[in-house]
């Protein structure tokens, strides 16, 4: 299966390198695709610089800050237009540890969709305050809930799609939705497309190196994301 591991970044000097070297460690027989927002740190040179060693890793530098949203959207674009079979997004802070990826690309051979679960048995989470679990948890209760979409784990960024199902996704619909909100709309898209979707157990961490992007603007669009899914107009 040509897979592609799609990596958005943004500042992320300190961790890309040893995440690109265990991407490859665990599947060196597929390719990487960093996308960067000119991050100011120098994350797009240690790339480049690593491209040299790697002759799968591309880069694909913006011109400034756009977020996580659009950067998905142009990379799903790129994989359907260089015909992969699937494509692999995740982090580039180490909370989704690439020991998954060879687990993920095996079931995606088979399913639709696969996604990096920390709400089922054998998932969790580490490094998060009080606050931090609280919110994740029970916001993702509630967005099914509302939803009724089968899936545990809503707002995660460890997912693989094959390509079949990309092409049928609205980018433009979904490129209303920025954060967090833009993974609720992505699952919630696939799951009104009969997509297959099997989730897997991931223990993820909160980032050692490098600052959290969350903020309060994100959680307060998350909170009405389901509303608009619901009731949009077909």
């Amino acid at each position: 299966m040509k897979t592609i591991i799609a990596i958005p970044t943004y500042n992320e000097s300190l961790n890309i390198e040893e995440l690109i070297r265990q991407v490859f460690r665990y599947v060196p027989d597929t390719s990487i695709l960093i996308v960067d927002d000119s991050s100011p740190d120098g994350t797009g040179q240690i790339v480049r610089n690593l491209q040299k060693e790697f002759t799968t890793l591309e880069l694909y530098e913006r011109p400034h800050k756009m977020g996580l949203g659009s950067a998905y959207v142009e990379t799903f674009e790129k994989a359907i237009k260089n015909q992969v079979d699937a494509v692999i997004t995740m982090d580039a802070d180490f909370s989704h540890d690439p020991k998954y990826l060879p687990e993920m690309i095996r079931i995606l051979e088979s399913e639709d969709v696969v996604i990096g679960s920390r709400y089922i048995p054998g998932g969790g989470t580490g490094g998060w305050n009080a606050w931090r679990k609280f919110l994740s948890k029970y916001g993702n209760k509630y967005y099914r809930f509302i939803t009724r979409i089968p899936i545990h784990d809503c707002s995660g960024g460890f997912n693989g799609i094959r390509i079949n199902m990309l092409k049928k996704l609205d980018f433009p619909f979904l490129l209303t939705f920025k954060g967090y909100s833009w993974q609720l709309a992505f699952r919630f898209s696939l799951y009104k497309l009969d997509a297959r979707m099997k989730e897997i157990p991931i223990f993820f961490r909160n980032r050692v190196k490098g600052q959290s992007k969350l903020s309060n603007q994100i959680i307060r669009e998350a909170l009405l994301t389901p509303w608009r899914l619901i009731f949009r107009k077909s």
